[in-house]
């Protein structure tokens, strides 16, 4: 269970439904069956009718999550380590945080700790940080170890 305090955040930022789809049962059979008819080439599903695309739209109806607004492009000039611990909570070290991307199972760890009764309001951000982009990684930014998630989506 996430705490409300972490949950409130959420629903400002607009990942609420998100945060719903863990909850939402999993067809694995329609899974597989759109697994067999992706072609990678083409990035589309062939199917009896035609071919089919996932579209921003379809992700957005689908998972409930924001798709208007600009996008947030740039650099930074900081240290992937210093930055996870501010906006984590989070001291790293070189097994933790490979390059820039951090281990997933760490930050299960710190959403599993809960928060403290008296949390500062920036204990409360770094808990939401860390379950949001534990969120955004079972979801979206898969990858195919799925054991880190790439820190720049902070």
């Amino acid at each position: 269970m996430v705490d409300d305090r972490a949950l409130d955040i959420i629903k400002r930022v607009g990942l609420e439904g998100l945060h719903r789809t863990l909850s939402r049962e999993i067809d694995h059979n329609l899974i597989t069956t759109f697994v067999e008819r992706w072609w990678p080439e083409t990035h589309t599903f062939n199917l009896s009718h035609g071919e089919m695309t996932i579209t921003l739209q379809d992700a957005k109806v689908l998972l409930g999550i924001p798709i208007d607004g600009e996008a947030i492009v740039g650099t930074i000039d900081k240290t992937w380590a210093t930055e996870c611990q501010n906006l984590l909570g989070i001291v790293t070290n070189g097994v933790m945080l490979q390059g820039q991307r951090i281990q997933i199972n760490r930050l299960l760890q710190k959403v599993d700790q809960g928060l403290p009764d008296g949390a500062t309001e920036d204990v409360v951000h770094q808990y939401a940080r860390c379950y949001i982009l534990a969120l955004l990684t079972d979801t979206i930014f898969v990858n195919k170890l799925g054991n880190r998630v790439h820190t720049m989506w902070l």
